[in-house]
């Protein structure tokens, strides 16, 4: 095929994955807060002796005394520790608190999930989205069976997808208690492992929600499970396997592929319906073109 003979599409990158948020990590308490304490501490001990009455003198030493050891003993672990037990120790806390929180804060946790996935959505799918009616009604219309959509590269598979993740986190965010739980894996990255560990390696990366709370969702049928662009992998029939053995452990769940014709035959095993994309028209590739040309232009 010749340059004059390539259709529109054929020219378009591939819809960039949806990237979990960067978080950063807590800093240790800083020699300012030490200092300072000493400093306060020195302060109870002048006042103390300033004082006539014995009673409130030896409360201040004994108060202070108390401070002067607390800092010797948050220097001494701090230093002594190697890095993975002082880790531990400090994650005792937020981890119970993870806990108690997914079991009476359920809705908070998976509405601030909803909203995360839904503005790093947002982020990648802007510059490649161009509205396809047609397909999308479809995957709304199977979502709740699962379905695999087959596709040629290029026409639009991880963005249709992306847009199902859209509408489900956005009816996730209005009834948590109803809506299943999208999580999309780009396919990809499953490198290893069985396919409940992606599942919830990659819903943990957009938002620390425990394991336990994530193993009684499973356990409820609660999540959507969304695998994007098999064909991509080294061994994509390996993975396969690994997913019928999760589709009859975890049935009540939803399970939706993305893949090339090179494993379309996948579907049959797994029981879904395929639903096969046509390839971008004349129009819908030049608009999609157009799309990515103002946000290029915008940013400069």
């Amino acid at each position: 095929m010749n340059e004059d003979q390539k259709k529109p599409h054929d020219h378009l990158a591939r819809q960039p994955d949806v990237e979990p948020p960067q978080y950063t990590t807590t800093s240790p308490p800083s020699l300012f807060l030490y200092s300072s304490l000493l400093v306060f501490a020195f302060i109870l001990l002048v006042v103390a002796f300033r004082l006539g009455p014995p009673d409130w003198s030896g409360f201040l030493i004994n108060l202070a005394s108390e401070i002067i050891g607390a800092v010797v003993i948050l220097t001494l672990v701090e230093r002594k520790f190697r890095t993975g037990e002082v880790n531990y120790i400090q994650g005792i806390k937020k981890k119970t608190h993870v806990a108690i929180m997914s079991w009476f804060f359920e809705n908070k946790i998976l509405r601030s999930y909803a909203q995360i996935l839904i503005i790093q959505k947002e982020r990648a799918s802007l510059p490649f989205y161009v509205a396809r009616p047609e397909v999308e009604n479809a995957i709304l219309s199977h979502r709740s069976n699962g379905f695999a959509l087959i596709g040629l590269a290029g026409i639009g598979k991880s963005t249709l997808l992306q847009f199902l993740v859209g509408v489900q986190a956005k009816e996730l965010l209005d009834k948590p208690k109803i809506y299943k739980i999208p999580i999309l894996v780009p396919a990809v990255r499953w490198r290893d492992g069985e396919a409940v560990d992606i599942l919830r390696t990659t819903m943990q990366s957009y938002y620390p929600i425990s394991n336990n709370m994530f193993y009684r969702l499973l356990k409820k049928g609660r999540f959507m499970c969304i695998f994007d662009g098999l064909d991509e992998l080294i061994r994509p029939m390996d993975m396969i396997s690994k997913l019928y053995i999760f589709k009859q452990q975890y049935y009540n769940n939803t399970l939706i592929i993305s893949s090339r014709n090179i494993v379309s035959d996948a579907h049959n095993r797994l029981g879904l319906e395929n639903i096969v994309i046509a390839p971008l028209s004349t129009e819908e590739a030049m608009n999609l073109i157009m799309n990515r040309k103002r946000v290029m232009e915008s940013a400069v």
